[in-house]
This record gives C-alpha cells, sequence and structure tokens, in this order.
C-alpha cells in the first residue's frame, strides 16, 4: 500500500479505515443507537472513500507531490466535517439520554415528602456508618435491600451524608443501577457514546496527520499563477 505520508502510524491509519472493524473503532458503531446511526454510517462512508482518494493520489502520475498534497487536504477537510458533524450528534444524543435518565430516576428515587423522617433517619444512618472501617460494606449491602435508603443516597447532598465528592457520585450511580435499571442502562450508553465521541475527536487528528503534509499542502499557496 502507498501512502502520501509514508509513516507506519499514517500507512495503519489509513488501512484501518478499509476494514468494518477499523472503522467502528474510527468513526464509532451505527448499530450502537439508532438515533445517531446514519451520522455515524455518513462519517464511516467518508472516512473509508477519503481514504481510498488518499492512497489513489499516491500514484497519479498526473500530479507532483504538491499538488497529490494540496488535493489531500481537500479530501481531508471533506472528511473532517462529517466525523466532526457525527462527533456533534453523538455528544448530543448522550446529553439528551443523560438529562432523560436522571429525570426518571429523581421520579423514583427523589426525595418523598410522605418518607421524610425516615430519610432523616437514613441520613443520619449513613453519616454514623461512614465513620466505620466498615460501614461502607454496610450502606452498600443495606441499599440492595432498602428503596428507601437508595433514594436518600440518589437525592441527597453529600454534605449531610458525610461522603466525599468521588464515594457520593458513586453511590448514587449505584442506587440508580440496582433501583432504576432502565434509567441506568440509558446512563450507560449515554457513557458509551461519549467515548465514542471521543474517538471521533482523536480520528479527526489522524485525519489531518495521515492524509496529507502540511508543509507540501501550503506550498500550493506559492504557485505562480500564469
Amino acid at each position: 500500500m502507498q501512502c502520501l505520508v509514508n509513516t507506519p502510524d499514517a500507512e495503519a491509519f489509513i488501512m484501518s479505515t478499509q476494514i468494518e472493524s477499523g472503522l467502528k473503532i474510527a468513526a464509532g458503531d451505527p448499530k450502537v443507537d439508532a438515533y445517531v446511526g446514519p451520522d455515524i454510517v455518513s462519517a464511516q462512508i467518508a472516512l473509508k472513500e477519503g481514504a481510498k482518494k488518499v492512497m489513489a493520489l499516491a500514484q497519479d502520475p498526473t500530479r507532483n507531490d504538491v499538488q497529490r498534497h494540496e488535493v489531500a487536504k481537500k479530501i481531508a477537510t471533506e472528511v473532517e466535517a462529517k466525523l466532526t458533524s457525527a462527533t456533534v450528534a453523538i455528544e448530543n444524543r448522550a446529553k439528551q439520554l443523560r438529562e432523560s435518565a436522571m429525570e426518571e430516576a429523581e421520579l423514583i428515587l427523589g426525595p418523598k415528602p410522605a418518607r421524610a423522617a425516615i430519610e432523616s433517619e437514613l441520613r443520619l444512618w449513613v453519616k454514623e456508618q461512614q465513620k466505620k472501617d466498615s460501614g461502607l460494606e454496610h450502606i452498600k449491602a443495606a441499599m440492595k435491600e432498602s428503596a428507601e435508603l437508595a433514594g436518600v443516597l440518589f437525592s441527597s447532598p453529600r454534605f449531610l451524608l458525610g461522603l466525599s465528592a468521588n464515594m457520593a457520585d458513586k453511590l448514587k450511580f449505584e442506587a440508580v443501577e440496582l433501583h432504576a435499571p432502565e434509567q441506568f442502562a440509558k446512563l450507560s450508553n449515554a457513557v458509551g457514546l461519549m467515548s465514542m465521541a471521543e474517538r471521533c475527536k482523536g480520528t479527526v487528528r489522524k485525519v489531518r496527520s495521515s492524509f496529507y503534509s502540511p508543509a507540501l499542502a501550503d506550498a500550493a499557496s506559492k504557485r505562480v499563477q500564469v
């Protein structure tokens, strides 16, 4: 295989865009979420076809190096636009899923006026337990059995529980996982989508470094028009 950028990383990246598994890593998996599937497919197609064109350019006898890299830069810009559009769609979908999941979880695990007294007692219990060596284990074990305790851990400010920010967040999501599984699935999907979006951003950077040489592409601006 011949590439315009003759480095092992560039060649490996461009080769990976010609196989399904490589495209899933680079531009996302359209089967993960139907709402952003079309955006991901569009980005995959643009990436695969763009890389093909760049490989063909490397063997184009009608252009010199500067011209090849000039055209490759235009191709890269088009591919980047598709990847960026897909990234935005994925991030927006992840945000929507997370917000929806948290709103629904709030209805299930949020504070209830009728349980105000028991919720107050549970907060005091958690605050005492977390001071003990095995307190966290007791809290987690009790949370599996008690939706009321899960609700307290989900909705109470951490300073009322005596928990660190990190531990409060972990217990909050464990509460959702245990007592609002459908909402937890949405949150998990949101996390997966955000990870996918980050990979797409990394792919944009790889396109810029693998499709063409900026120095050679920019040299085209020095061309004398006659």
